[in-house]
């Protein structure tokens, strides 16, 4: 079955919650009842008031035995007849409804045929069976109205045949039974209409609350996978939110690997495969799924030859592949173990959600290859580090060693100045060392690591700085991570290139906005310039903001100064992305 309500049978009874349509059926099955009950009063007021007064006008024309037996018997009937209707009983179709319209009109005519027939003053007595055989005879006017028109002709001609009276009398009587019949057939079909139309509203107010119900699904799988650059994280997050929404004893997450022109295993639950599937080792239904743009649903795969799956046991399956961007994500395999576990529904809903789905990995793709495009141009800048001022450093001193080898004399002060060479260049050594060990994690969060990196950045350049966070929380640890290599980068940008005295820093988390500043007074530049041959790393800078959905940005002049602003919303990262910071 589909969970979380987004299934469900093809017509039901919509609440308040289904949408749109759900106010008219309110309305409609309102009108129904309504009708039903006025046509219940009518039969009601109409047989008693036929009833009585016949019966005040023949005890008034011939006070006989026979009479008051005859109006005893037909009061006695209504009585019974009544009751049950002011109980609430309908005087729908069926064959206890046709039974007692048949009792009701063969009782009447009796009456009026042994009490005068058409000089009887119940005459008018079968009027009210009439009534109730037109709504009885049948869906459509003409029915209802044909099967009351021929009981009006057969009732007439009893009557007359019982005491012959003039023809006339006889067709105006007959007539009246037919316009009464008429009217049954009529509010039949009116009632038959307004239920098509409660159907229909029901049908349209429930299809409302599934679309609805499943949009409000996706908004919020939409909100939480993204948020994710984790391929891990992603596809966990996938699993929990397929459990929720639907039933399943086997799932897997195939991502593609175009290098290898096969498939990796993300996640295999319920079941054992190798971590690498080639195209040729997935089951035919799963190869249909990719070739074919929309999910493919095995119902029972002992009555199909060749619908293999991954589970042995299972017997349905549901396989929709991945799409981002154009190209081919993935692939989501659900099996269960029953036959027909899996509806039309069903395949609506996994086809809606894996646009969502395979966004999300993809995302998680892209930013694992920024990620290690990030870590080469890390190690790149190490190699920079080391061959632009250690590497040289110690080529100097080589030189100046072989040199003093050679020289006559005392050479003291020279070996005093390459000791303090060396000196220096144990000390850079071990900075680099500590800007590579600095690094934001579970424990050490953004604002701690960046305060002792700051101290030690001050002390070794003699700038100033002044570091101003204003934060109660802490974001998640990838992005602080990425914030914090922007944050080495623009330090170093400083005491490379600008000349600065001073540099202050502050990183702030206000409501839904998280913003980090790294402002000098520096030399300043042109960023438009400086853009072209990226000498200040402002291209890897604006790559790690990228990764994280962060805006980087620079304000400089030259002669005054430089700003590096950094902007984040963290307001759709809710309680799972941030965590409360402990004293």
């Amino acid at each position: 079955m589909v969970r979380g309500g987004v299934g469900g049978p093809a017509r039901r009874e919509a609440g308040p919650a289904a949408g749109g349509p759900a106010p008219r059926v309110a309305p409609l099955a309102e009108a129904g009842a309504h009708l039903e009950q006025r046509l219940r009063l009518l039969t009601i007021g109409l047989r008693w008031v036929t009833v009585l007064v016949g019966s005040v006008v023949g005890l008034a024309r011939q006070p006989e035995l026979r009479f008051f037996a005859v109006a005893a018997a037909l009061a006695g009937h209504a009585a019974v007849v009544t009751l049950p209707q002011l109980a609430g009983w309908q005087p729908r179709p069926g064959p206890r409804a046709g039974a007692l319209v048949v009792v009701e009109l063969v009782l009447t005519v009796w009456a009026a045929a042994v009490t005068g027939g058409l000089e009887s003053p119940f005459i008018l007595a079968p009027l009210t069976g009439l009534l109730l055989l037109g709504y009885a005879g049948g869906r459509r006017v003409w029915v209802g109205t044909g099967a009351a028109g021929a009981a009006a002709v057969a009732a007439t001609i009893v009557v007359q045949h019982a005491q012959p009276g003039s023809e006339r009398a006889a067709g105006q009587i007959a007539v009246v039974y037919l316009l009464c019949g008429a009217l049954g057939a009529f509010t039949r079909t009116l009632v038959v209409e307004i239920e098509h139309q409660r159907a229909a509203a029901a049908d349209q107010a429930a299809e409302m609350a599934t679309a609805n119900e499943l949009l409000v699904s996706l908004h919020a799988l939409s909100q939480t996978l993204p948020a994710s650059f984790d391929l891990g994280e992603v596809v966990a997050s996938i699993r929990q939110r397929l459990r929720g929404l639907f039933d399943f004893s086997t799932l897997l997450v195939l991502v593609r690997d175009d290098a290898a022109s096969g498939w990796r295993v993300e996640l295999a639950e319920g079941v054992r495969v190798p971590n690498r599937l080639l195209d040729g080792e997935l089951p035919r239904p799963v190869r249909r799924a990719v070739q074919e743009s929309h999910p493919v649903v095995v119902h029972d795969r002992l009555a199909v030859a060749g619908e293999d799956g991954f589970a042995a046991l299972a017997r349905s399956g549901l396989y929709a592949s991945l799409r981002a961007r154009g190209s081919l994500v993935g692939v989501i395999a659900l099996e269960d173990v029953p036959p027909h576990a899996y509806r039309e529904e069903h395949v609506h809903v996994i086809e809606s959600l894996s646009s969502v789905l395979a966004l999300s990995i993809d995302n998680a793709r892209w930013f694992g290859r920024i990620r290690t495009i990030g870590a080469e141009s890390e190690r790149a800048r190490i190699a920079r580090e080391l061959h632009d001022r250690i590497a040289q450093s110690l080529a100097y001193v080589t030189f100046e060693l072989e040199r003093l080898q050679t020289a006559p004399g005392e050479k003291h002060e020279e070996i005093a100045a390459l000791h303090e060479i060396v000196r220096e260049i144990v000390g850079e050594l071990r900075e680099t060392l500590y800007q590579l060990r600095a690094n934001v994690t579970e424990e050490d969060d953004l604002v701690s690591v960046a305060a002792d990196y700051l101290v030690r950045f001050a002390e070794r350049t003699g700038i100033r700085v002044v570091w101003t966070p204003a934060t109660d929380a802490r974001l998640p640890q990838r992005v602080e991570q990425e914030l914090w290599r922007i944050l080495q980068e623009a330090i170093s940008n400083v005491e490379k290139h600008a000349g600065a005295r001073e540099i202050v820093v502050s990183w702030e988390v206000r409501g839904r906005w998280a913003r980090m500043v790294v402002a000098d007074d520096g030399r300043g530049f042109d960023p438009g310039a400086e853009i072209v041959g990226d000498h200040f790393g402002l291209v890897g800078m604006r790559e790690r903001a990228d990764a994280i959905g962060a805006r980087l940005w620079v304000e400089s002049r030259p002669g005054k100064g430089t700003r590096v602003i950094v902007e984040l919303e963290v307001g759709r990262m809710g309680a799972e992305g941030m965590n409360r910071r402990t004293a």
